[in-house]
C-alpha cells in the first residue's frame, strides 16, 4: 500500500496532479522536477536496497525517513488516486495580428512590396496531402511569408481548407500557389496504360502492341494512340487552374536531345510538342494573369524562343549536384543558345525519407552542408552567360520538422540571399 501511494503521489507531481491528500507532496516536489530522485529514494527505501542511500546526502538525509513515516501513516486511508484532481492549462501566445491588428495590416503591405520588388526568389515544391490537412506541416498558412512560389505536387481534390489557405496567403501575403503540368509525367502515364493494355490483350499484334492503366480512354479495342493520350491528359490538367483557383503552372518538359534523332523521328517529335506547348500556349492567351514557369531542359525544344519568352522563370533540375561547379554546368547544359538568359532559377532538395542521397552539398572547404544552403551562396555569386534569380526547393515539407523553428533551412537561406528579407 506504501509503494502504492508513494508512486501514485510521485507520477502525479511529474505532470503537475495537486495530491490534495498527501502532505508531503507539494514541499518536497515543486513542480515536478525532484520527482526522479526523491522516486529512486521511496524505492530503495521500500525494497531495502542500501545502494539508494547515497542519493541521500547533506541536510536531506532525514527526509526519505520523514516521508515514508507519512505514507505509512496515511496506508489506512483512501487511495491518493481518489483525492487528485487534474488541472488543465491553456497556453496561448497571442500572435502579431491579435496584439496590433494596424502593425500586422503594415508588415502584409511591406511583404507584398517586397515580393513585388527585384529580389532572389524562392519557390517551394509542396507535397501536398489529400483531404483536410492533420497538421501544421500540412498546412500552406505555415510556409515562411517570404516564399514567393508554391507548386503543389497533387494538384487536385483539394479541401476547402487548402483552397481558403490558398486564398489567404495569395491575398495577404502575395504567395502565389501554381501546380505542375509535366510532358515526361503524361509521357510515363501512357506507357502505363499501354503495358495494362497489353496484359489484358495477348493476341494483339501491331505497332501499337506493348504500349497504358486508364481504362476510360480509347474504346477497348484498339490503343489510343499517344497523342490522342497528350491533348486529352493536357486539356484535363489545364482545367484544374479554374476549378481550384490557382495563380499559375509549372509547365515541366525534359524530353530527349532533338539533335540526336533521325529526321523522321525529329518530325515525330515536333509534332508532339506542338500538341503539348499548343494547348498550353492557348490557355495561357486565355490566362493572361497567370504565372507561368518552365522547368526542364529548354535545349531539348524545337523552336521553343517564343514560349519560353513567356514564362516568368526557367528552373534548371540540379538536385544530384554536390558542389557549386556541378549547379553551374546544370545550368549552362540546360539552356540553348536561343533561351532567355535573364530568369534562371536553380532547383535543389532538402534531404528526407524518400532522397537520402541528395539534399547535400560539398562546400569551397570541403565540409557537407546542406544543398539548399550551398546553393544560395552560389545564386548570390554573379554570373555573366546567365542571370541568377533564386531557388527552386524539392521536398520543402520535410524543412518543417526544424529544431531551432519551422522551416529553419529554407529561412536561412531566404535570408542568405536577401539580406532584410520577411520571414
Amino acid at each position: 500500500m506504501i509503494a502504492a501511494c508513494a508512486m501514485q503521489c510521485l507520477n502525479a507531481h511529474r505532470v503537475r496532479i495537486i495530491c490534495m491528500q498527501c502532505p508531503y507532496a507539494m514541499p518536497l516536489m515543486p513542480y515536478g522536477r525532484p520527482a526522479g530522485l526523491l522516486q529512486k529514494r521511496i524505492q530503495a527505501k521500500i525494497s531495502g536496497d542500501r545502494s539508494g542511500q547515497r542519493f541521500i546526502t547533506g541536510r536531506n538525509k532525514h527526509a526519505l525517513p520523514s516521508v515514508c513515516a507519512g505514507l505509512l501513516a496515511l496506508s489506512s486511508l483512501a487511495s491518493c488516486s481518489d483525492w487528485t484532481r487534474p488541472e488543465s492549462v491553456e497556453i496561448h501566445a497571442p500572435t502579431l495580428e491579435e496584439q496590433d491588428p494596424e502593425l500586422y495590416a503594415q508588415y502584409l503591405q511591406n511583404l507584398r512590396e517586397y515580393k513585388e520588388s527585384e529580389h532572389k526568389i524562392v519557390i517551394l515544391k509542396y507535397d501536398n496531402v489529400p483531404g483536410i490537412p492533420s497538421g501544421q506541416a500540412d498546412r500552406l498558412s505555415a510556409i515562411p511569408d517570404s516564399v514567393d512560389y508554391v507548386i503543389l505536387t497533387a494538384p487536385d481534390n483539394l479541401s476547402e481548407t487548402v483552397i481558403s489557405e490558398m486564398e489567404k496567403i495569395r491575398t495577404e501575403k502575395g504567395t502565389k500557389v501554381l501546380y505542375r503540368i509535366s510532358y515526361d509525367d503524361i509521357k510515363a502515364g501512357y506507357d502505363a496504360y499501354m503495358e495494362h493494355w497489353n496484359e489484358e490483350h495477348p493476341d494483339s499484334t501491331g505497332d501499337n502492341a506493348g504500349e497504358s492503366t486508364d481504362d476510360s480512354i480509347g474504346d477497348g479495342q484498339q490503343p489510343v494512340e499517344f497523342i490522342e493520350y497528350l491533348s486529352d491528359r493536357t486539356g484535363s490538367l489545364l482545367s484544374l487552374a479554374d476549378e481550384f483557383k490557382y495563380d499559375g503552372i509549372e509547365i515541366a518538359y525534359t524530353g530527349i536531345f532533338p539533335e540526336s534523332l533521325q529526321e523522321n523521328d525529329k518530325k515525330e517529335l515536333a509534332v508532339l510538342q506542338d500538341t503539348f506547348f499548343n494547348l498550353i500556349s492557348e490557355w495561357m492567351d486565355g490566362h493572361p494573369q497567370a504565372q507561368c514557369l518552365f522547368s526542364g531542359m529548354p535545349v531539348n525544344l524545337l523552336d521553343r524562343t517564343a514560349f519560353l519568352e513567356r514564362c516568368r522563370y526557367i528552373i534548371t533540375d540540379a538536385t544530384d549536384a554536390v558542389n557549386a561547379y556541378e549547379l553551374s554546368f546544370k545550368a549552362i547544359m540546360a539552356m540553348s543558345a536561343d533561351s532567355p538568359a535573364d530568369r534562371l532559377v536553380i532547383n535543389v532538395s532538402i534531404p528526407g525519407k524518400d532522397s537520402e542521397d541528395t539534399g547535400y552539398f560539398i562546400s569551397a572547404s570541403g565540409d557537407e552542408i546542406l544543398a539548399v544552403a550551398g546553393a544560395a551562396e552560389w545564386v548570390m555569386v554573379p554570373e555573366q552567360a546567365y542571370k541568377k534569380c533564386g531557388l527552386c526547393i524539392d521536398n520543402a515539407k520535410t524543412d518543417y520538422y526544424n529544431p531551432v523553428m519551422t522551416y529553419g533551412n529554407i529561412r536561412k537561406a531566404i535570408s542568405n540571399m536577401n539580406p532584410s528579407p520577411l520571414n
